[in-house]
């Protein structure tokens, strides 16, 4: 679970003419999904995530629906309670309900967090950096262009 840092659609120089009134009801910018890692060592393991995630327009009440699923090496820098930790590799997405943009399918992502053990749980704090590749042909002109750049921050939670 988490929440993006940084917006999700560039801005255009000549931005498509709206006219309507931007009203999202319940509808959160936030990150959410599964995680699932395994150890490959005492301090490395693999994660593979699914998050789904909903690119916002800047004035539009449109939405593109994404699944982003990072595969993640995880490095941990000790052993204590309080386990710091990198991570780092490829990021895959798709889309749907485009709204006249094509966003990238891959991208390489890094991060850094902590994992927090509290008797039966493990609470991981991180912020993640994900590069994307530019987006695929666009559908309209002026094109809808997601970032390039996006900073999430996200909270795991494992048993």
């Amino acid at each position: 679970m988490g929440v993006p840092v940084t917006g999700d659609v560039q801005p255009s120089a000549d931005p498509l003419p709206y006219t309507g009134e931007v009203t999202r009801k319940f509808d959160f910018r936030s990150v959410a999904g599964v995680m699932v890692e395994t150890p490959i060592g005492e301090r490395l393991s693999i994660e593979v995530d699914g998050l789904y995630r909903r690119l916002h327009y800047e004035n539009d009440p449109s939405v593109v629906v994404t699944w982003e699923i990072p595969v993640l090496a995880k490095y941990r820098l000790s052993t204590r309670t309080l386990v710091p930790f990198v991570e780092g590799g490829p990021s895959f997405r798709v889309a749907g309900n485009l709204n006249d943009t094509n966003p990238s399918h891959y991208g390489t992502t890094v991060g850094v967090g902590t994992d927090i053990r509290l008797r039966r749980f493990k609470i991981a704090p991180a912020i993640r950096y994900t590069r994307w590749a530019a987006d695929g042909p666009q559908r309209t002109w002026p094109p809808v262009l997601t970032r390039l750049n996006q900073v999430e921050l996200l909270v795991g939670i494992s048993f």
